[in-house]
């Protein structure tokens, strides 16, 4: 037999108020907002941000024709360069590569 809507509306508020309910007891906070960005910063780090970067496919076609990726670098003229982390995130425009994380 068929569920109405009513009825799986009211056993989702009803499972909704459980978890809050039980989040509560074991000391945790309710999920959302703020508090879910924060844990998945904190697992994650800023990768969450590569979202909002615009890619520039001109920049991508040219570094594409250097790359070798056997030696998984770029090489101009038999000379092999790979950029460090902080120069991948001027590419990228990116604000979020934070030297020290990375000493």
């Amino acid at each position: 037999m068929e569920e109405s809507i009513t009825q799986i509306i009211e056993k989702n508020a009803v499972v909704r108020d459980w978890s809050l309910k039980t989040q509560r007891e074991k000391g945790g906070q309710p999920s959302g907002g703020e508090y879910t960005r924060g844990i998945f910063t904190e697992r994650y780090g800023d990768i969450a941000h590569l979202i909002t970067i615009r890619v520039d496919e001109q920049l991508i076609q040219a570094m594409v024709r250097f790359w070798d990726p056997a030696y998984q670098c770029f090489t101009f003229n038999q000379e092999d360069m790979t950029p460090t982390i902080e120069e991948y995130a001027a590419l990228l425009r990116s604000t979020m590569c934070n030297s020290a994380r990375y000493t």
